[in-house]
């Protein structure tokens, strides 16, 4: 078994089709199945059932593909970390983004590109669950997210705590005299929650908020996407509470924004967040070190 057998499997796996992934890999049918055979000879063990229209991974089938995709990411990082030595920071730098964090990124892609032009970037965006899945199968070296995460595994850096702020359809705005309002304010108001696929986040903290402020929140949907939120809040389904740094100039002609009292404690909680035990390669090094300024 070797590293070319591993990457031809992990390809077949990742496209459900022989045929597919000969074409991905720009070779014949043909030899691509003759290695898939030698590698189920040379382990004694069947690893892809083939059926009509798909593949279905065995047991067995399953345990390589996830030991191949960790050691064909660890040759990966191995590859860039020799050739950074003496080349300086180029490559490709995987980042991951949580829906309410994208705002973190854009500037600082243009800064590495300006200092690194031969810098390529992957960007991933999810919930910060998602991220950590990421992170832990060596899909991405760094990410942007909110508390809480897992720290066990993960170094974090906390970057500034920032205020949020709620959301309102522009046809709304009679019912809003003022810039600012509280909490208990929103009461009668349909909303529209940020909310991660699996785990706490700030949909936990806004209920906790509101019932000490004495009432429920009247939440009508929850979702993990900002822009998703935004774009049914445009449409007048409801309003929204968000940081206040993933409101963008482009919403002002459909939406106002109000500020939140300093009576509510609510706030946000971003970090830039690694992997304890990796290495980390000069592009997410600098990119972490972007947060510095």
């Amino acid at each position: 078994m070797d590293i070319k057998q591993l990457h031809y499997f992990r390809t077949i796996v990742e496209e459900g089709q022989i045929t597919r992934a000969a074409k991905i890999l720009h070779m014949a049918q043909p030899p691509l199945s003759q290695s898939l055979k030698a590698l189920e000879k040379e382990l004694g063990t069947a690893l892809i059932i083939r059926h009509a229209k798909k593949l279905e991974l065995t047991q067995a089938g399953k345990i390589l593909y996830q030991r191949a995709v960790h050691l064909l990411n660890l040759m990966d990082e191995t590859k860039s970390e020799i050739q950074e030595l003496g080349e300086g920071v180029r490559g490709t730098l995987s980042i991951g983004a949580a829906s309410a964090c994208m705002s973190y990124i854009p500037d600082r892609i243009q800064q590495l590109r300006e200092a690194h032009p031969d810098l390529y970037f992957r960007i991933y965006q999810g919930d910060t669950y998602y991220l950590e899945e990421l992170l832990e199968n060596r899909d991405i070296e760094v990410a942007v997210a909110r508390l809480p995460v897992d720290s066990q595994h993960f170094q974090i850096k906390r970057l500034p705590k920032e205020p949020f702020i709620v959301v309102v359809p522009a046809k709304w705005q009679a019912n809003f005299l003022s810039n600012k309002i509280e909490l208990k304010d929103i009461a009668p108001y349909p909303i529209l929650m940020l909310k991660r696929i699996k785990g706490t986040s700030m949909f936990e903290s806004l209920f906790k908020e509101c019932y000490e402020s004495g009432f429920k929140p009247n939440v009508i949907a929850e979702c993990p996407d900002v822009s998703t939120v935004i774009a049914l809040v445009t449409a007048g389904v409801g309003i929204t509470i968000i940081p206040k740094s993933e409101f963008h100039m482009a919403y002002n002609h459909h939406l106002r924004i109000l500020e939140l009292s300093s009576k509510t404690s609510l706030q946000s909680e971003p970090v830039v967040m690694w992997r304890n035990d990796n290495h980390l390669s000069k592009a997410a090094e600098k990119f972490i070190e972007t947060f510095k300024t």
